[in-house]
């Protein structure tokens, strides 16, 4: 049942990195006409934008007259060791997680790197092995080529004298 001049209220904050803001108190309808209201809430993250809503949707044809305060105060010593130590647990727990993860791959890394170290200086000899060999080929396939030439400049010859040799029985 709708009482004749109640309102809804309700309280959110931006910290300004968050993609939404967080709600410190949900949009409630309250009965302001017969006491006033009243309320606090405490903002987790510094700094922030407290944006208090009030809403006139529940008698939008009704006028309403306004009136509020708003006290700032800073946190009591003890929220604050609270959040801090929050904090730090929340902090702590991430670079213990972070700190595993980085261990594991660093030990997989280490394997890794050991094997490529293996396979680099197995290709380097390979290496080394094809080149010296690929330098005895060309060497050696001078040499055919000049003992072609020889050998074919020496059957010509052995030829020619067969030839006239030949002739002269």
């Amino acid at each position: 049942m709708r009482k004749p001049d109640d309102t809804a209220q309700g309280t959110t904050a931006d910290n300004g990195e968050e993609a939404e803001e967080e709600e410190l108190q949900p949009l409630t309808r309250v009965d302001s006409h017969e006491s006033p209201v009243s309320g606090s809430f405490l903002v987790t993250e510094a700094p922030s934008v407290a944006v208090i809503v009030w809403d006139n949707n529940y008698s939008w044809f009704r006028s309403k007259t306004l009136s509020y305060s708003v006290t700032i105060k800073p946190p009591s010593q003890d929220i604050v060791q609270a959040k801090y130590i929050s904090t730090c647990n929340t902090s702590l727990s991430n670079a213990s997680i972070d700190h595993r993860s980085a261990e594991s791959r660093l030990s997989k890394l280490i394997a890794t790197r050991s094997q490529l170290k293996k396979d680099v200086e197995r290709l380097k000899a390979e290496l080394a092995s094809a080149m010296s060999s690929l330098a005895s080929s060309e060497k050696e396939e001078i040499y055919l080529n000049e003992r072609m030439t020889f050998r074919k400049k020496q059957m010509e010859g052995l030829e020619k004298r067969l030839s006239e040799a030949e002739k002269k029985k």
